[in-house]
């Protein structure tokens, strides 16, 4: 018998995963979120828990900010996701206007199906409390105009962020912020905690994966794990460990992974399509990044360091995030404290990436002092500026 190793969960965190079911089972439209630039671990949550809705018949809609990231299309349901919030017709004019004593005003117009498409050619005629623009035409230029659009969010009355770490990597973060009352939100998530916007989080940062958690959510529930989600179970703990080499990998870990196989789990397909998998342009990125690899003799702290241009000389393609698994990689440095890899950003920012394998090390805190967060042995941060060179040293400036 297969032993359930979600029974060592205190009884709180079994008590939310009954919840979150419960949720799900109640939601009339669910939206499920990842974020951008979306590593095997959270696209396999997603799909884990599209597997899941498809299921129970619920109304769902997945979403995953920024370009599809084909190297997962193997995973179940990717055809499902999308990663363009729709365009929305418009539901509201408004305009700031001043009347004839000079005070401004703000008018609204409801816009039938048809004026919504016809946009801003209804302005003379449409009417809000029996006066149109057209009657302030002669007293003074409009200040504003503009449109109100639905939020993507309306009519989801469940949304649940998976693997995300921050709400802003969603690119639905003043959205969520801004939800309605009849809008429960929920965070599954292994990272670090990153504010307190959700209304049930279960969290939990000694887990590998966020996949590692819903494994404990399925099982707390009794859900039947089939052979769609044991792939997306075991895929995001084997993208996340770096295929258990990564110091992060955990008896549990390996104990699930070794699960999911007797449910069916397709290895062989998983290893090709996440490991073997690098093109050559990701190749020569990965080049660079140890040729720029330098050791801080004082702090025994390596680091390597790409700039914007070289980046953008070997590849564009930005939806393949080779980025992750160059820091994983360079995490292997034997006798080093940690490693640091920062790259720059379109925009001005810069992204550092830090890992150590060394026990008495947690790399969390230095994230957390630079603004970001994330493991004792993985975090990042997200910086303003820009990298120079000076000498053989590198600049922040």
């Amino acid at each position: 018998m297969i032993k359930n190793l979600y029974m060592d969960l205190d009884r709180a965190t079994t008590a939310k995963f009954l919840e979150v079911f419960e949720k799900i089972k109640e939601a009339e439209n669910i939206l499920l979120v990842t974020h951008k630039r979306a590593d095997g671990d959270a696209v396999a949550s997603l799909c884990a828990m599209i597997s899941l809705c498809e299921s129970l018949g619920k109304k769902y809609t997945a979403f995953c900010p920024g370009e599809p990231i084909n190297q997962y299309s193997f995973l179940p349901y990717t055809e499902k996701i999308i990663f363009d919030k729709p365009r929305t017709l418009l539901k509201t004019l408004t305009a700031r206007v001043k009347n004839e004593g000079g005070i401004k005003e703000s008018l609204q117009w409801d816009l039938t199906p048809s004026e919504r498409m016809r946009g801003k050619s209804f302005f003379s005629s449409q009417r809000s409390e029996g006066r149109t623009l057209a009657d302030f035409k002669d007293l003074a230029p409009l200040e504003k105009v503009g449109f109100e659009a639905p939020s993507f969010l309306t009519g989801f009355t469940l949304i649940i962020a998976l693997d995300c770490g921050s709400l802003e990597r969603t690119g639905l973060g003043k959205e969520i912020e801004g939800r309605g009352f009849n809008q429960f939100f929920i965070e599954l998530d292994h990272h670090l905690k990153n504010g307190n916007r959700s209304d049930l989080e279960i969290r939990k940062p000694e887990a590998v994966a966020t996949t590692e958690i819903l494994y404990y959510f399925f099982k707390a529930n009794k859900i039947k794990i089939n052979k769609n989600i044991a792939d997306c179970v075991l895929t995001g703990i084997l993208t996340d460990t770096g295929n258990f080499l990564y110091s992060a990998t955990s008896q549990k870990s390996i104990n699930i992974a070794s699960e999911m196989l007797l449910y069916g789990a397709r290895f062989p397909r998983i290893v090709k399509n996440t490991l073997y998998n690098k093109s050559l342009p990701a190749m020569k990125v990965w080049g660079l990044a140890l040729n720029n690899l330098k050791i801080n003799k004082k702090y025994n702290f390596a680091f390597s360091v790409l700039t914007l241009a070289e980046i953008e000389k070997f590849s564009s393609d930005e939806s393949e995030d080779v980025f992750d698994s160059i820091s994983g990689f360079l995490s292997n440095l034997y006798g080093v404290k940690g490693v640091l890899f920062l790259r720059e950003e379109k925009g001005g920012k810069l992204k550092g990436s830090l890992r150590s394998a060394h026990p008495k090390v947690d790399v969390s805190k230095l994230a957390s002092r630079l603004g970001g967060g994330g493991h004792a042995k993985a975090s990042g941060f997200v910086l303003e500026g820009k990298i120079e060179k000076e000498g053989n040293n590198w600049v922040v400036i």
